[in-house]
């Protein structure tokens, strides 16, 4: 690719701010450029990873199930600990299911936070 000496200069300088940037050695000038090239042209596009109003809607509808299925949960746990403190007792059999609801909700909220994440990156 053929650049004017003021096109080189710009791009040996972007080459240089995305190496720091992003922990990236090299021993020559050459292998940097080579390696910021590639990284430009090979990266995801913007515009196909962009979240429009619709995604950001959804998001949001999402995330409020998720936040009454916590919510849901959370007040059967705290049934259940209200009977641990009255009768001194913890029934495994109302504990446990309690336990893998609120780590499927998390795990899902978890998900659902590292879609928008990596989409909106």
């Amino acid at each position: 690719m053929r650049l004017s000496d003021d096109e080189k200069r710009k791009l040996l300088l972007r080459a240089h701010e995305w190496s720091s940037s992003h922990s990236v050695e090299s021993t020559s000038t050459a292998g940097l450029l080579s390696k910021y090239a590639r990284e430009c042209l090979l990266a995801p596009r913007q515009a196909d990873q962009a979240l429009t109003h619709a995604d950001i809607q959804d998001f949001k509808q999402q995330l409020s199930r998720l936040e009454i299925q916590v919510a849901k949960v959370g007040v059967l746990m705290n049934q259940v600990a209200r009977v641990a403190n009255t009768k001194g007792i913890i029934l495994h059999h109302d504990f446990n299911p309690l336990i893998g609801s609120m780590k499927s909700v998390v795990a899902d909220i978890d998900d659902l936070m590292r879609e928008i994440w990596e989409r909106n990156r």
